[in-house]
């Protein structure tokens, strides 16, 4: 079983704590793991960390990483989110 099929199995048994740890871990070896970067913006905004989840996704497209700039401009895109209605009653 690879890292990433690991750290799947730890977020299924709702230890986002622990994948986030050892993604940490993956990063302090090699900074520039667009992946290891990626899957922990994703944990990121699960846990509604939302700057944490966006410097990751921004820093894993720069590096290339395309699943990552998509995330980005949907929490982006999110982020941005302007409700006339709400604001303007």
């Amino acid at each position: 079983m690879d890292t990433y099929q690991n750290i799947n199995a730890i977020v299924g048994e709702n230890r986002i704590g622990e994948a986030i740890s050892v993604l940490d871990g993956i990063l302090k070896t090699d900074p520039e793991d667009s992946r290891a970067l990626f899957e922990r913006g994703k944990l990121f905004w699960r846990l509604g960390e939302r700057h944490k989840a966006m410097g990751d996704y921004s820093a894993a497209a720069s590096l290339g990483n395309t699943a990552a700039q998509m995330a980005l401009d949907h929490a982006v895109d999110i982020d941005d989110f302007y409700n006339r209605d709400l604001y303007n009653p």
